[in-house]
């Protein structure tokens, strides 16, 4: 059985640009402790599967998706802002009106619903973007 969560870190990871900038550290949920930056945390926020009478096709499924992206303050203010900014336009403009299938998942549609700053973390000196996906797929 394919997973919508893993099909987004497959299209994640094979853009060059996106997997560079992150080092392939794409985490579910929560990254590990002292994790190394720039990475991006993804997690479901809701789950909605369509019901229908017949099962003659797959259901459609609605899931409203959210990415973590996060950098240090230690690569510099100015650059960590920039870098920040950077991964989270690549990001947005991979995801956002994507439609076909990977690594099993039929996806529908991908719109990009929200985008905003995480609030400064004065403990761990990081910057964040969070960015909130309306996922349509076939499960």
């Amino acid at each position: 059985m394919a997973f919508l969560d893993e099909a987004i870190v497959a299209l994640l990871k094979a853009n060059a640009t996106i997997n560079t900038s992150v080092g392939g550290r794409i985490y579910p949920i929560k990254a590990p402790d002292n994790a190394i930056m720039p990475m991006i945390t993804y997690q479901r926020v809701s789950n909605i599967r369509e019901s229908m009478l017949t099962m003659e096709q797959p259901k459609l499924t609605e899931t409203l998706f959210q990415l973590d992206i996060w950098v240090s303050q230690y690569i510099g203010q100015s650059s960590g802002i920039s870098t920040l900014r950077t991964i989270s336009k690549n990001v947005r403009e991979l995801l956002d009106a994507y439609r076909g299938t990977t690594s099993g998942v039929d996806i529908q549609a991908i719109m990009s619903e929200n985008e905003f700053d995480y609030p400064w973390d004065e403990v761990a000196k990081i910057y964040g973007v969070t960015q909130r996906y309306r996922i349509f797929h076939r499960e």
